[in-house]
């Protein structure tokens, strides 16, 4: 990576990957060691990249989609979303992200909900058409629009033909990859002004974690 400071994801990554490894080790041999690994690999996780902390989201779908029991899911990741709780409670009460409380009614409004979804459609569009064949593709404004309706075609059609494959031969992957790049997305909507300021173009490697889930697709 030749952006020093997006090293930290690749950090973050590479901790989260590594709990959820030892998570599902956990899983098939019942060794507390192999939890308390996870545990610790997760707090590394949030500490060398703050959102790291939506590990415990990624801990339920593996759970779920590994051992089919809907009732232990909770159980098992209780003490993940015990510890993200832990840290978010003591990041905003000592160093608040948010102070002005109008602010904070803004960040959860309509129109930032739309910019979100917009942000995301534009990095899924990533993993077609990258910054440079974007740029030289659609280098007009003007025609960024036809880009979205591209990219909103073909994740529709993807999300049709993944609930065919479903329904008929069970390929239950497609939806463990697609609720990944979903949860990878999350932390974009607190981001938004960040993107503003800067442009998704010196972003890409907020495409890591995303970049897992849709290799499970493929």
């Amino acid at each position: 990576v030749n952006y020093t400071v997006g090293r930290c994801d690749l950090l973050q990554l590479f901790f989260m990957l590594l709990s959820l490894i030892s998570f599902i080790r956990f899983l098939e041999s019942s060794k507390k060691t192999k939890l308390l690994l996870s545990l610790i690999f997760f707090i590394l996780a949030f500490l060398s990249r703050e959102i790291g902390i939506i590990l415990p989201a990624f801990v339920f779908l593996v759970y779920y989609f590994y051992t089919r029991d809907s009732k232990g899911v909770l159980r098992h990741s209780l003490v993940f979303f015990f510890i993200a709780a832990a840290y978010l409670i003591f990041r905003l009460s000592f160093m608040p992200v948010i102070k002005d409380s109008s602010l904070a009614q803004e960040a959860f409004s309509l129109g930032r909900i739309a910019d979100w979804i917009l942000l995301c459609l534009a990095y899924v569009a990533r993993f077609v058409l990258p910054w440079v064949i974007q740029a030289t593709i659609f280098p007009i404004p003007g025609v960024a629009a036809v880009k979205y309706l591209v990219v909103g075609s073909v994740l529709l059609a993807f999300f049709i033909y993944s609930c065919r494959e479903f329904i008929r031969r069970r390929k239950e992957y497609l939806f463990f990859g697609l609720i990944w790049v979903w949860l990878s997305f999350l932390p974009f909507f607190f981001a938004i002004p960040q993107f503003t300021t800067l442009g998704p173009v010196t972003s890409e490697h907020h495409l890591y974690l995303s970049a897992v889930g849709f290799s499970v697709c493929l």
